[in-house]
């Protein structure tokens, strides 16, 4: 039998925890969203670097994980894998040191190719959330944007 305290924690944190509540949504709409993309090969992890490359232009991969707030092995396992699939190029930064990422034509086909299965993606998350429920999202993420 459970310890009281233990068991009290536990409610405790299934019924308040803000962090656990968003993981599930995460997982829910990643869900959704690979689930539309996946004919096109990718997640929807990749489609954000590969969107952030194509806005930034030549770009750092750990300026991209800044961007994206990614940790490094995130950004490095997804790079290597879009390297791979030719979605994106590398060449070094004029330090010598760092690698400079750039979208490529195949990644740049991808995108638009794309486009229908991500529009798809997100009018099923819209409706999941509700108007309401995309506008304190988006007011959320706009609040931790500015940290």
């Amino acid at each position: 039998m459970p310890r009281k305290e233990a068991l009290d924690a536990a409610q405790a944190i299934v019924s308040e925890c803000l962090a656990l509540r968003i993981r599930r949504v995460d997982r829910s709409l990643s869900r959704i969203y690979d689930g539309a993309l996946r004919p096109h090969g990718m997640t929807i992890a990749q489609l954000g670097l590969l969107t952030a490359t194509m806005l930034s232009g030549p770009v750092q991969p750990s300026r991209l994980g800044e961007i994206l707030n990614l940790e490094p092995s995130t950004v490095s396992r997804n790079v290597a894998r879009m390297l791979s699939k030719g979605w994106i190029s590398a060449t070094a930064a004029t330090d010598g040191r760092s690698k400079l990422l750039a979208i490529t034509r195949r990644g740049e086909d991808l995108l638009s190719d794309a486009l229908p299965a991500w529009r798809r993606s997100q009018k099923q998350a819209r409706d999941l959330l509700t108007p309401k429920g995309v506008l304190v999202f988006m007011e959320v993420t706009r609040a931790f944007g500015k940290r």
